[in-house]
Protein backbone atom coordinates (compact mmCIF):
# COMPACT_ATOMS: atom_id res chain seq x y z
CA UNK A 1 0.00 0.00 0.00
CA UNK A 2 1.42 3.62 -0.89
CA UNK A 3 1.53 6.26 1.55
CA UNK A 4 0.24 9.71 0.95
CA UNK A 5 2.69 12.38 0.47
CA UNK A 6 5.72 11.38 1.87
CA UNK A 7 7.95 13.72 3.83
CA UNK A 8 10.57 12.29 5.61
CA UNK A 9 13.20 14.34 7.70
CA UNK A 10 16.60 12.11 8.56
CA UNK A 11 17.92 13.44 11.73
CA UNK A 12 19.92 11.65 14.44
CA UNK A 13 17.76 11.58 17.20
CA UNK A 14 17.18 10.36 21.11
CA UNK A 15 13.01 10.11 21.94
CA UNK A 16 12.37 11.92 25.10
CA UNK A 17 8.67 10.96 25.98
CA UNK A 18 6.63 13.23 28.83
CA UNK A 19 2.90 12.17 28.57
CA UNK A 20 0.23 12.96 31.25
CA UNK A 21 -2.56 10.26 32.03
CA UNK A 22 -5.06 12.53 32.38
CA UNK A 23 -8.13 13.41 30.63
CA UNK A 24 -9.10 9.94 28.75
CA UNK A 25 -4.81 9.28 28.63
CA UNK A 26 -4.58 5.79 29.41
CA UNK A 27 -1.07 4.30 29.93
CA UNK A 28 -0.24 0.01 29.12
CA UNK A 29 3.09 -1.31 29.57
CA UNK A 30 4.82 -4.73 28.68
CA UNK A 31 8.45 -6.04 29.00
CA UNK A 32 8.94 -4.76 25.40
CA UNK A 33 7.09 -1.46 25.08
CA UNK A 34 5.11 1.02 26.43
CA UNK A 35 2.00 2.80 24.94
CA UNK A 36 -0.11 5.72 25.28
CA UNK A 37 -3.44 5.93 24.25
CA UNK A 38 -6.67 8.28 24.24
CA UNK A 39 -10.02 7.85 22.42
CA UNK A 40 -11.75 4.86 20.56
CA UNK A 41 -11.48 2.84 18.35
CA UNK A 42 -14.44 1.38 15.36
CA UNK A 43 -15.52 -1.55 13.66
CA UNK A 44 -13.29 -4.66 13.87
CA UNK A 45 -10.95 -2.56 15.57
CA UNK A 46 -10.34 -2.79 19.03
CA UNK A 47 -7.13 -1.35 22.06
CA UNK A 48 -6.93 -5.25 22.59
CA UNK A 49 -6.22 -5.49 18.63
CA UNK A 50 -4.17 -2.56 18.04
CA UNK A 51 -1.97 -4.17 21.06
CA UNK A 52 -1.10 -7.02 19.67
CA UNK A 53 -0.43 -5.54 16.31
CA UNK A 54 2.25 -3.40 17.94
CA UNK A 55 3.65 -6.31 19.60
CA UNK A 56 4.04 -7.95 15.90
CA UNK A 57 5.91 -4.49 15.23
CA UNK A 58 8.18 -5.00 18.25
CA UNK A 59 9.61 -7.86 17.70
CA UNK A 60 10.53 -7.27 14.32
CA UNK A 61 14.52 -6.52 14.14
CA UNK A 62 13.69 -2.93 12.08
CA UNK A 63 10.43 -0.85 11.70
CA UNK A 64 9.97 2.17 8.85
CA UNK A 65 7.85 4.93 9.55
CA UNK A 66 6.26 4.12 6.18
CA UNK A 67 5.18 0.62 7.67
CA UNK A 68 3.68 2.16 10.79
CA UNK A 69 1.87 4.64 8.82
CA UNK A 70 0.09 2.24 6.55
CA UNK A 71 -0.77 0.23 9.23
CA UNK A 72 -2.15 3.30 10.99
CA UNK A 73 -3.66 4.60 8.06
CA UNK A 74 -6.64 1.31 8.26
CA UNK A 75 -7.61 2.15 11.83
CA UNK A 76 -10.81 3.77 12.02
CA UNK A 77 -12.15 5.78 14.62
CA UNK A 78 -10.58 9.00 17.01
CA UNK A 79 -7.50 8.61 18.78
CA UNK A 80 -3.88 9.55 19.40
CA UNK A 81 -1.05 6.87 20.53
CA UNK A 82 2.35 6.94 21.70
CA UNK A 83 4.49 3.90 21.39
CA UNK A 84 7.89 3.58 23.28
CA UNK A 85 10.18 0.66 22.74
CA UNK A 86 13.68 -0.35 22.85
CA UNK A 87 14.66 0.07 19.75
CA UNK A 88 12.02 2.74 18.28
CA UNK A 89 9.30 5.53 18.92
CA UNK A 90 6.34 6.52 16.89
CA UNK A 91 3.49 8.25 17.74
CA UNK A 92 0.65 9.32 15.55
CA UNK A 93 -3.10 11.49 15.74
CA UNK A 94 -6.25 10.30 14.04
CA UNK A 95 -6.78 12.05 10.52
CA UNK A 96 -8.85 15.31 11.97
CA UNK A 97 -6.19 15.37 14.91
CA UNK A 98 -9.21 15.06 17.47
CA UNK A 99 -6.56 15.17 20.40
CA UNK A 100 -3.23 16.53 19.62
CA UNK A 101 0.30 15.59 20.32
CA UNK A 102 3.62 18.00 20.26
CA UNK A 103 6.71 17.80 20.15
CA UNK A 104 10.26 19.61 19.28
CA UNK A 105 13.51 19.25 17.95
CA UNK A 106 16.22 19.74 19.99
CA UNK A 107 20.11 19.70 19.41
CA UNK A 108 19.86 15.25 19.36
CA UNK A 109 16.97 15.55 21.30
CA UNK A 110 13.34 15.11 20.33
CA UNK A 111 10.43 15.44 22.89
CA UNK A 112 7.07 13.85 22.29
CA UNK A 113 3.99 15.40 24.57
CA UNK A 114 0.63 15.17 24.93
CA UNK A 115 0.81 18.49 27.00
CA UNK A 116 2.05 21.80 25.19
CA UNK A 117 2.86 23.10 28.54
CA UNK A 118 5.31 20.50 29.40
CA UNK A 119 7.61 21.02 26.25
CA UNK A 120 7.10 24.42 26.82
CA UNK A 121 8.58 24.09 29.86
CA UNK A 122 11.26 21.59 29.40
CA UNK A 123 12.47 24.19 27.06
CA UNK A 124 12.17 27.09 28.61
CA UNK A 125 10.31 28.62 25.90
CA UNK A 126 9.45 32.45 26.62
CA UNK A 127 8.90 36.02 24.36
CA UNK A 128 12.11 35.51 22.51
CA UNK A 129 11.00 32.43 21.23
CA UNK A 130 8.00 33.29 19.48
CA UNK A 131 7.12 32.46 15.84
CA UNK A 132 5.53 36.17 14.90
CA UNK A 133 3.81 34.25 11.74
CA UNK A 134 1.88 32.55 14.13
CA UNK A 135 1.07 35.42 16.21
CA UNK A 136 -0.20 37.21 13.57
CA UNK A 137 -2.26 33.46 11.96
CA UNK A 138 -3.92 33.53 15.66
CA UNK A 139 -5.27 37.29 15.19
CA UNK A 140 -6.35 36.89 11.95
CA UNK A 141 -7.84 33.59 12.69
CA UNK A 142 -8.27 31.98 16.06
CA UNK A 143 -5.39 29.22 15.00
CA UNK A 144 -1.94 28.62 13.10
CA UNK A 145 -1.07 26.94 9.81
CA UNK A 146 -0.10 23.55 9.90
CA UNK A 147 2.15 22.01 12.09
CA UNK A 148 2.94 26.06 14.16
CA UNK A 149 2.67 27.12 17.34
CA UNK A 150 3.02 30.27 18.92
CA UNK A 151 6.87 28.84 19.65
CA UNK A 152 9.60 28.26 16.87
CA UNK A 153 10.80 25.67 18.57
CA UNK A 154 7.18 23.23 19.16
CA UNK A 155 5.86 21.87 16.41
CA UNK A 156 1.84 20.10 16.91
CA UNK A 157 1.23 16.82 14.54
CA UNK A 158 -1.41 18.20 11.89
CA UNK A 159 -4.31 15.53 11.19
CA UNK A 160 -3.45 12.21 9.08
CA UNK A 161 0.64 12.46 10.61
CA UNK A 162 2.76 10.07 12.37
CA UNK A 163 6.52 11.19 13.47
CA UNK A 164 8.70 8.02 14.55
CA UNK A 165 12.39 7.45 15.86
CA UNK A 166 14.31 4.29 14.94
CA UNK A 167 18.06 3.84 14.75
CA UNK A 168 18.36 7.82 15.90
CA UNK A 169 16.45 8.19 13.34
CA UNK A 170 13.86 11.34 13.56
CA UNK A 171 11.24 10.96 10.01
CA UNK A 172 8.03 12.47 9.80
CA UNK A 173 4.89 10.88 7.64
CA UNK A 174 1.45 12.43 6.34
CA UNK A 175 -0.39 9.10 6.44
CA UNK A 176 -3.97 10.18 5.19
CA UNK A 177 -4.34 14.04 3.44
CA UNK A 178 -7.87 14.77 2.63
CA UNK A 179 -8.18 15.69 -1.05
CA UNK A 180 -11.56 16.43 -2.47
CA UNK A 181 -10.01 16.95 -5.83
CA UNK A 182 -10.10 12.88 -6.01
CA UNK A 183 -13.33 13.11 -7.73
CA UNK A 184 -14.60 9.65 -8.78
CA UNK A 185 -18.38 11.15 -11.11
CA UNK A 186 -21.57 9.00 -10.64
CA UNK A 187 -25.11 9.63 -11.41
CA UNK A 188 -27.78 11.40 -8.49
CA UNK A 189 -29.32 8.35 -7.81
CA UNK A 190 -25.91 6.06 -7.27
CA UNK A 191 -24.63 9.02 -4.69
CA UNK A 192 -27.81 9.05 -2.95
CA UNK A 193 -27.96 5.31 -2.21
CA UNK A 194 -24.12 5.13 -1.69
CA UNK A 195 -24.34 7.80 0.93
CA UNK A 196 -27.60 6.32 2.54
CA UNK A 197 -25.31 3.19 3.13
CA UNK A 198 -22.43 5.26 4.74
CA UNK A 199 -24.48 6.71 7.00
CA UNK A 200 -26.15 3.44 8.24
CA UNK A 201 -22.65 2.40 8.37
CA UNK A 202 -21.80 4.95 10.62
CA UNK A 203 -24.97 5.06 12.66
CA UNK A 204 -24.53 1.18 13.18
CA UNK A 205 -20.66 1.18 14.16
CA UNK A 206 -21.97 4.51 16.50
CA UNK A 207 -24.90 2.18 18.29
CA UNK A 208 -22.20 -0.68 18.34
CA UNK A 209 -19.23 1.54 20.33
CA UNK A 210 -21.88 3.48 22.42
CA UNK A 211 -23.66 0.65 23.60
CA UNK A 212 -24.19 0.56 27.75
CA UNK A 213 -22.96 4.23 28.23
CA UNK A 214 -25.76 6.77 28.63
CA UNK A 215 -25.97 9.28 25.24
CA UNK A 216 -26.45 12.65 25.17
CA UNK A 217 -26.78 14.71 21.96
CA UNK A 218 -26.85 18.17 22.25
CA UNK A 219 -29.66 18.81 19.61
CA UNK A 220 -30.40 22.23 17.48
CA UNK A 221 -32.66 22.94 14.87
CA UNK A 222 -30.17 22.72 11.71
CA UNK A 223 -29.31 19.32 9.54
CA UNK A 224 -26.10 17.51 11.55
CA UNK A 225 -27.52 17.61 15.13
CA UNK A 226 -30.85 16.08 13.83
CA UNK A 227 -29.14 13.58 11.67
CA UNK A 228 -27.29 12.35 14.82
CA UNK A 229 -30.31 12.03 16.81
CA UNK A 230 -32.48 10.64 14.21
CA UNK A 231 -29.39 8.31 12.97
CA UNK A 232 -29.60 6.40 16.08
CA UNK A 233 -32.85 5.73 15.84
CA UNK A 234 -32.71 4.63 13.04
CA UNK A 235 -30.09 1.79 13.82
CA UNK A 236 -32.30 1.19 17.18
CA UNK A 237 -30.75 3.18 20.00
CA UNK A 238 -33.66 3.23 22.26
CA UNK A 239 -32.43 5.85 25.10
CA UNK A 240 -30.77 8.88 24.00
CA UNK A 241 -30.90 12.65 25.80
CA UNK A 242 -31.29 15.38 23.93
CA UNK A 243 -30.17 18.73 25.47
CA UNK A 244 -30.29 22.36 24.45
CA UNK A 245 -28.94 25.57 25.66
CA UNK A 246 -29.43 29.16 25.26
CA UNK A 247 -32.51 31.22 25.28
CA UNK A 248 -35.45 29.08 26.00
CA UNK A 249 -37.42 30.83 23.73
CA UNK A 250 -35.12 30.54 20.91
CA UNK A 251 -35.88 28.86 17.48
CA UNK A 252 -33.27 26.42 18.42
CA UNK A 253 -34.54 25.33 21.75
CA UNK A 254 -38.16 24.97 20.42
CA UNK A 255 -37.25 22.69 16.94
CA UNK A 256 -34.70 20.66 19.15
CA UNK A 257 -37.48 19.84 21.38
CA UNK A 258 -40.36 19.23 18.63
CA UNK A 259 -37.27 16.97 17.79
CA UNK A 260 -36.68 15.26 20.90
CA UNK A 261 -40.38 14.31 21.31
CA UNK A 262 -41.11 13.39 17.86
CA UNK A 263 -38.57 10.63 18.52
CA UNK A 264 -39.28 9.42 21.75
CA UNK A 265 -36.21 10.88 23.41
CA UNK A 266 -35.68 12.54 26.41
CA UNK A 267 -35.31 16.58 26.44
CA UNK A 268 -33.37 18.84 29.00
CA UNK A 269 -33.33 22.43 28.47
CA UNK A 270 -29.76 23.75 30.07
CA UNK A 271 -31.19 27.50 31.43
CA UNK A 272 -28.55 29.54 32.05
CA UNK A 273 -28.34 33.83 32.28
CA UNK A 274 -25.26 36.26 31.50
CA UNK A 275 -24.70 36.32 34.84
CA UNK A 276 -23.91 32.51 34.58
CA UNK A 277 -21.38 32.64 31.76
CA UNK A 278 -20.28 36.04 33.25
CA UNK A 279 -18.93 33.94 36.76
CA UNK A 280 -17.92 30.85 34.81
CA UNK A 281 -15.43 31.92 33.22
CA UNK A 282 -13.90 34.32 35.36
CA UNK A 283 -13.96 31.10 37.72
CA UNK A 284 -10.45 29.24 38.60
CA UNK A 285 -12.58 26.23 36.63
CA UNK A 286 -12.03 27.61 33.67
CA UNK A 287 -8.65 28.87 34.01
CA UNK A 288 -8.01 25.47 34.95
CA UNK A 289 -9.37 24.48 31.70
CA UNK A 290 -7.50 26.73 29.92
CA UNK A 291 -4.40 26.49 31.24
CA UNK A 292 -4.69 22.02 30.86
CA UNK A 293 -5.46 22.51 27.07
CA UNK A 294 -3.65 25.20 25.98
CA UNK A 295 -2.51 24.00 22.55
CA UNK A 296 -0.60 27.21 21.79
CA UNK A 297 -1.69 27.31 18.43
CA UNK A 298 -5.48 27.91 18.90
CA UNK A 299 -7.77 29.78 20.67
CA UNK A 300 -10.78 27.56 22.59
CA UNK A 301 -13.78 26.18 21.14
CA UNK A 302 -16.22 26.13 24.08
CA UNK A 303 -19.57 25.77 22.57
CA UNK A 304 -21.29 23.48 24.51
CA UNK A 305 -19.23 24.60 28.08
CA UNK A 306 -21.39 26.56 29.64
CA UNK A 307 -24.27 23.66 29.06
CA UNK A 308 -21.63 20.60 29.88
CA UNK A 309 -20.09 22.52 33.02
CA UNK A 310 -23.34 23.34 34.33
CA UNK A 311 -24.78 20.12 34.61
CA UNK A 312 -21.99 18.63 35.36
CA UNK A 313 -21.59 21.23 38.58
CA UNK A 314 -25.50 19.48 39.36
CA UNK A 315 -24.36 16.05 38.50
CA UNK A 316 -27.04 16.12 35.50
CA UNK A 317 -24.69 13.87 33.89
CA UNK A 318 -23.65 9.87 34.86
CA UNK A 319 -19.72 9.23 34.48
CA UNK A 320 -20.82 6.85 31.92
CA UNK A 321 -22.18 9.42 29.67
CA UNK A 322 -21.18 9.71 25.79
CA UNK A 323 -21.95 12.88 24.28
CA UNK A 324 -22.39 12.71 20.54
CA UNK A 325 -22.25 16.03 18.74
CA UNK A 326 -22.78 16.72 14.99
CA UNK A 327 -19.33 18.64 14.19
CA UNK A 328 -18.83 18.71 10.93
CA UNK A 329 -21.21 17.70 8.54
CA UNK A 330 -22.08 20.94 7.17
CA UNK A 331 -18.11 21.64 6.36
CA UNK A 332 -17.82 17.97 5.56
CA UNK A 333 -20.92 18.36 2.71
CA UNK A 334 -20.15 20.95 0.75
CA UNK A 335 -21.73 23.91 3.04
CA UNK A 336 -18.70 25.94 2.93
CA UNK A 337 -17.85 25.86 -0.80
CA UNK A 338 -17.89 29.46 -2.32
CA UNK A 339 -20.09 30.86 -4.30
CA UNK A 340 -17.36 31.61 -6.77
CA UNK A 341 -17.55 28.13 -7.79
CA UNK A 342 -20.48 28.06 -9.89
CA UNK A 343 -18.34 29.46 -13.10
CA UNK A 344 -16.60 25.32 -12.61
CA UNK A 345 -20.96 24.49 -12.32
CA UNK A 346 -21.66 26.09 -15.65
CA UNK A 347 -18.43 25.59 -17.66
CA UNK A 348 -15.91 22.35 -17.06
CA UNK A 349 -13.50 23.56 -20.05
CA UNK A 350 -11.71 26.72 -18.72
CA UNK A 351 -9.10 28.20 -19.40
CA UNK A 352 -5.59 28.10 -17.78
CA UNK A 353 -6.50 32.27 -17.49
CA UNK A 354 -9.49 31.79 -16.17
CA UNK A 355 -8.22 29.35 -13.93
CA UNK A 356 -5.07 31.46 -12.23
CA UNK A 357 -7.96 34.41 -12.19
CA UNK A 358 -10.41 32.09 -10.36
CA UNK A 359 -7.92 31.39 -8.09
CA UNK A 360 -6.68 34.73 -7.03
CA UNK A 361 -10.60 35.84 -6.55
CA UNK A 362 -11.50 32.99 -4.36
CA UNK A 363 -8.19 33.17 -2.43
CA UNK A 364 -9.09 36.51 -1.65
CA UNK A 365 -12.83 35.57 -0.64
CA UNK A 366 -10.76 32.51 1.40
CA UNK A 367 -8.83 35.32 3.75
CA UNK A 368 -11.59 37.32 4.28
CA UNK A 369 -13.80 34.86 5.64
CA UNK A 370 -10.96 32.47 7.27
CA UNK A 371 -8.75 35.23 8.32
CA UNK A 372 -11.05 38.29 9.15
CA UNK A 373 -11.89 38.29 12.84
CA UNK A 374 -10.53 41.38 12.35
CA UNK A 375 -11.12 43.38 9.51
CA UNK A 376 -8.08 46.40 10.54
CA UNK A 377 -5.68 43.08 10.10
CA UNK A 378 -6.69 42.69 6.69
CA UNK A 379 -4.31 44.84 4.30
CA UNK A 380 -1.94 44.04 1.84
CA UNK A 381 1.18 43.18 3.56
CA UNK A 382 -0.71 40.73 6.13
CA UNK A 383 -2.71 39.11 3.39
CA UNK A 384 0.88 38.49 1.52
CA UNK A 385 2.31 36.95 4.85
CA UNK A 386 -0.76 34.50 5.02
CA UNK A 387 -1.11 33.72 1.49
CA UNK A 388 3.04 33.09 1.64
CA UNK A 389 2.41 30.71 4.71
CA UNK A 390 -0.44 28.60 3.35
CA UNK A 391 1.35 28.08 0.29
CA UNK A 392 4.47 26.20 2.03
CA UNK A 393 1.98 24.25 4.36
CA UNK A 394 0.25 23.57 0.72
CA UNK A 395 3.41 22.76 -0.73
CA UNK A 396 4.61 20.57 2.00
CA UNK A 397 1.83 18.49 1.97
CA UNK A 398 0.52 18.46 -1.47
CA UNK A 399 3.01 16.98 -3.82
CA UNK A 400 1.14 17.26 -7.60
CA UNK A 401 -0.69 20.68 -6.40
CA UNK A 402 0.22 22.56 -9.81
CA UNK A 403 -1.65 19.30 -11.60
CA UNK A 404 -5.00 19.70 -9.55
CA UNK A 405 -7.76 21.09 -11.79
CA UNK A 406 -10.83 20.98 -9.18
CA UNK A 407 -9.29 24.18 -7.95
CA UNK A 408 -12.40 24.80 -5.33
CA UNK A 409 -11.25 21.46 -3.61
CA UNK A 410 -7.86 23.45 -2.51
CA UNK A 411 -10.04 25.46 -0.40
CA UNK A 412 -11.71 22.41 1.17
CA UNK A 413 -8.22 21.18 1.95
CA UNK A 414 -7.18 24.56 3.49
CA UNK A 415 -10.06 24.44 5.88
CA UNK A 416 -9.95 20.57 7.13
CA UNK A 417 -6.00 21.25 8.21
CA UNK A 418 -6.94 24.94 9.34
CA UNK A 419 -10.27 26.05 10.65
CA UNK A 420 -11.78 22.45 11.22
CA UNK A 421 -8.62 19.76 12.39
CA UNK A 422 -7.44 23.14 14.66
CA UNK A 423 -10.41 24.90 16.10
CA UNK A 424 -13.52 23.36 15.40
CA UNK A 425 -12.51 19.80 16.71
CA UNK A 426 -11.05 21.00 19.94
CA UNK A 427 -14.86 21.46 21.56
CA UNK A 428 -14.09 18.10 22.32
CA UNK A 429 -11.54 19.02 25.25
CA UNK A 430 -14.95 20.09 27.03
CA UNK A 431 -15.91 17.24 27.07
CA UNK A 432 -12.59 15.32 28.26
CA UNK A 433 -12.28 18.24 30.73
CA UNK A 434 -15.44 16.47 32.54
CA UNK A 435 -14.21 13.31 32.06
CA UNK A 436 -17.41 12.12 29.69
CA UNK A 437 -16.60 9.99 26.83
CA UNK A 438 -17.21 11.46 23.28
CA UNK A 439 -17.97 10.47 19.65
CA UNK A 440 -17.48 12.34 16.31
CA UNK A 441 -19.52 10.29 13.53
CA UNK A 442 -19.42 12.99 11.60
CA UNK A 443 -15.96 12.80 11.04
CA UNK A 444 -15.94 9.19 11.07
CA UNK A 445 -12.99 8.44 8.55
CA UNK A 446 -15.48 6.75 6.04
CA UNK A 447 -17.42 9.67 5.68
CA UNK A 448 -14.66 11.86 5.13
CA UNK A 449 -13.50 9.01 2.30
CA UNK A 450 -17.09 9.27 0.68
CA UNK A 451 -17.42 13.16 0.74
CA UNK A 452 -13.76 13.45 -0.51
CA UNK A 453 -14.93 11.82 -3.85
CA UNK A 454 -17.94 13.90 -4.14
CA UNK A 455 -18.21 15.95 -7.51
CA UNK A 456 -18.85 19.68 -6.88
CA UNK A 457 -22.51 20.06 -8.62
CA UNK A 458 -23.91 17.45 -5.56
CA UNK A 459 -22.06 19.25 -2.70
CA UNK A 460 -22.48 22.58 -3.81
CA UNK A 461 -24.88 24.43 -1.02
CA UNK A 462 -24.93 20.41 0.63
CA UNK A 463 -27.43 20.00 -2.02
CA UNK A 464 -26.99 16.26 -2.20
CA UNK A 465 -26.71 15.81 1.59
CA UNK A 466 -30.01 17.71 2.37
CA UNK A 467 -31.48 15.74 -0.65
CA UNK A 468 -30.74 12.85 1.15
CA UNK A 469 -31.88 13.37 4.56
CA UNK A 470 -35.06 14.68 4.26
CA UNK A 471 -35.73 11.75 1.28
CA UNK A 472 -34.86 9.02 3.71
CA UNK A 473 -36.85 11.23 6.66
CA UNK A 474 -35.50 9.09 9.60
CA UNK A 475 -37.38 9.16 12.71
CA UNK A 476 -39.84 11.12 10.82
CA UNK A 477 -38.19 14.20 11.56
CA UNK A 478 -37.44 16.00 8.24
CA UNK A 479 -40.39 16.50 6.84
CA UNK A 480 -42.73 18.76 9.36
CA UNK A 481 -40.16 20.14 11.86
CA UNK A 482 -38.47 23.74 10.24
CA UNK A 483 -34.75 23.28 9.57
CA UNK A 484 -32.54 26.43 10.21
CA UNK A 485 -35.72 28.73 10.47
CA UNK A 486 -33.97 31.90 11.65
CA UNK A 487 -35.21 34.11 13.94
CA UNK A 488 -34.29 37.37 15.59
CA UNK A 489 -34.48 37.25 19.02
CA UNK A 490 -35.39 38.88 21.70
CA UNK A 491 -38.60 40.62 20.06
CA UNK A 492 -37.84 44.36 21.05
CA UNK A 493 -34.63 43.76 19.10
CA UNK A 494 -36.68 43.57 15.66
CA UNK A 495 -38.11 47.15 14.92
CA UNK A 496 -34.41 48.93 16.14
CA UNK A 497 -32.93 46.13 13.80
CA UNK A 498 -35.47 47.38 10.83
CA UNK A 499 -34.95 50.96 11.52
CA UNK A 500 -31.45 51.13 11.31
CA UNK A 501 -31.22 49.08 8.58
CA UNK A 502 -33.55 51.66 6.71
CA UNK A 503 -31.14 54.35 7.91
CA UNK A 504 -28.33 53.00 6.67
CA UNK A 505 -29.54 51.97 3.00
CA UNK A 506 -28.27 54.48 1.18
CA UNK A 507 -24.81 53.44 2.20
CA UNK A 508 -22.53 50.90 1.56
CA UNK A 509 -23.60 47.26 2.94
CA UNK A 510 -20.58 47.02 5.06
CA UNK A 511 -21.44 50.17 6.66
CA UNK A 512 -24.60 48.24 8.10
CA UNK A 513 -22.94 45.33 8.65
CA UNK A 514 -20.10 46.70 11.14
CA UNK A 515 -23.38 48.34 13.01
CA UNK A 516 -24.88 45.37 13.30
CA UNK A 517 -21.76 43.90 15.06
CA UNK A 518 -21.17 46.90 17.01
CA UNK A 519 -24.65 47.65 18.15
CA UNK A 520 -26.75 44.93 17.83
CA UNK A 521 -24.96 41.21 17.89
CA UNK A 522 -24.60 41.55 21.63
CA UNK A 523 -28.49 41.18 22.19
CA UNK A 524 -29.03 39.04 19.39
CA UNK A 525 -26.72 36.06 20.97
CA UNK A 526 -29.10 33.67 21.89
CA UNK A 527 -25.67 31.51 23.72
CA UNK A 528 -25.15 34.56 26.04
CA UNK A 529 -21.56 33.86 25.68
CA UNK A 530 -21.17 37.60 24.52
CA UNK A 531 -22.46 38.76 27.81
CA UNK A 532 -19.02 37.34 29.25
CA UNK A 533 -17.83 41.01 27.76
CA UNK A 534 -19.39 44.34 28.36
CA UNK A 535 -21.33 45.76 25.64
CA UNK A 536 -18.86 48.74 25.54
CA UNK A 537 -16.27 46.95 24.61
CA UNK A 538 -18.51 45.57 21.11
CA UNK A 539 -20.21 48.62 21.03
CA UNK A 540 -17.14 51.00 20.79
CA UNK A 541 -14.58 49.04 18.69
CA UNK A 542 -13.00 50.84 15.54
CA UNK A 543 -11.28 47.71 14.22
CA UNK A 544 -13.68 45.89 12.60
CA UNK A 545 -14.32 42.77 14.47
CA UNK A 546 -16.60 39.67 13.28
CA UNK A 547 -18.07 38.17 16.11
CA UNK A 548 -16.90 37.42 19.92
CA UNK A 549 -14.53 35.30 18.58
CA UNK A 550 -12.10 38.19 17.54
CA UNK A 551 -12.02 39.28 21.25
CA UNK A 552 -10.89 36.06 22.61
CA UNK A 553 -8.07 36.34 19.50
CA UNK A 554 -7.20 39.19 20.83
CA UNK A 555 -7.23 38.25 24.49
CA UNK A 556 -5.45 34.89 23.69
CA UNK A 557 -2.26 36.77 21.87
CA UNK A 558 -2.57 39.47 24.35
CA UNK A 559 -2.19 37.26 27.36
CA UNK A 560 0.77 34.66 25.60
CA UNK A 561 2.90 37.47 23.78
CA UNK A 562 1.42 40.79 25.65
CA UNK A 563 1.08 41.73 21.65
CA UNK A 564 -1.58 44.91 20.89
CA UNK A 565 -3.27 44.22 17.36
CA UNK A 566 -2.40 47.47 16.34
CA UNK A 567 1.37 46.23 16.23
CA UNK A 568 0.13 43.87 13.83
CA UNK A 569 -1.23 46.24 11.14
Amino acid sequence: MSIVNQKSVRLKRIPMIHMTEAYGWKKKSYPEMTIWFNGYLLGEYSFELLQKQLVVFCKKSNITTIELANWIKKVRGHFSIVVKTKNWCFATVDKVCSIPLFYAEIEDTVIISNNATIIKDKLSLDSHSFDASSILEISMSGYTIGSKTLYRDMKQLTAGECVCIYDSCFTKQYYHTYSPWKVDIRNEPSLKNELTDVLLDVMNRLALSVKGNNIVVPLSAGYDSRLIASGLKEVGVKDVLCISYGKEDSFEVLAAKDIAKKLGYDFKHVGYDSNYIRNYYNSNEYSKFKSCFDRYSSIEFIQDMSAISLMHENSGLDKNTIIINGMSGDYISGGHISHKFQKFLQNSNISKFDRDNLFDIVMEEYIQKQYGLWGSLINHNNKRKIIDNIFEFVDSRISDFNKIDNIYAIFEFLEFYGRQSKFVVKGQEVYDYYGYGWRLPLWDPVFIDFWQSVPLGNKYTQKLYKDVLVENNWGGVWSNIPLNEKKIQPRWIRPVRFFSKVLFSPLDKKYWHQFERNALAYWMDDSYESSFYPYKRFLLDNRKHRDILSFRAEDYIQKHANVNLDSLK
